[in-house]
This record gives structure tokens, C-alpha cells and sequence, in this order.
């Protein structure tokens, strides 16, 4: 799933995403440093993901949350929320 969650990103999102592949395991990265907030999204090759946003003025988090997914559904619905903690 993690190269249907690349191509997914690549035509649906304006963030830049990096791959992360090492020895155990493949990753997909968002990382968002704007004026609010610091904030990351991570897939892995497992399907699962963690969401991060934390209020810069604050230092609390906004968004703290891991998820095991089903389908590329499932992470669009996620990507939602990640989209939506941002504003």
C-alpha cells in the first residue's frame, strides 16, 4: 500500500514528501514548518501512520496520533484530519 500512498500524494498534496528506506523498513514523510505550527506526517510500509501538529506559540500538541489503516481510503480520511489540524 505504501506505493499506492506515494502516488496518491504525489497527485493530491502540495507538500513536498520524502521517502525514508533503510534495512527494515519504508517510509513516506511530511514535514510542515509554517508560522503556527511544526507538523509530520509518517506512513510506513506496515500501513501504519503517525500524525504530529504542535501549536508553535504553545508548545502543545494539536494533533498526536498513530493509526493502523485498512486501504488507501483509510489514509485519504486520515490525510483529511492531518489537513484540517493545520489551519
Amino acid at each position: 500500500m505504501l506505493t499506492e500512498v506515494i502516488d496518491w500524494l504525489k497527485k493530491n498534496s502540495a507538500h513536498q514528501i520524502t521517502l525514508n528506506v533503510n534495512e527494515f523498513t519504508k517510509s513516506v514523510v511530511i514535514d510542515i514548518d509554517n508560522d503556527s505550527n511544526l507538523a509530520r506526517l509518517v506512513f510506513w510500509d506496515d500501513n501504519s501512520c503517525m500524525l504530529e501538529v504542535m501549536n508553535i506559540n504553545t508548545g502543545e500538541y494539536i494533533l498526536n496520533e498513530r493509526h493502523e489503516l485498512s486501504d488507501v481510503k483509510d489514509f485519504v480520511n486520515i490525510y483529511a484530519k492531518f489537513e484540517r489540524s493545520l489551519t
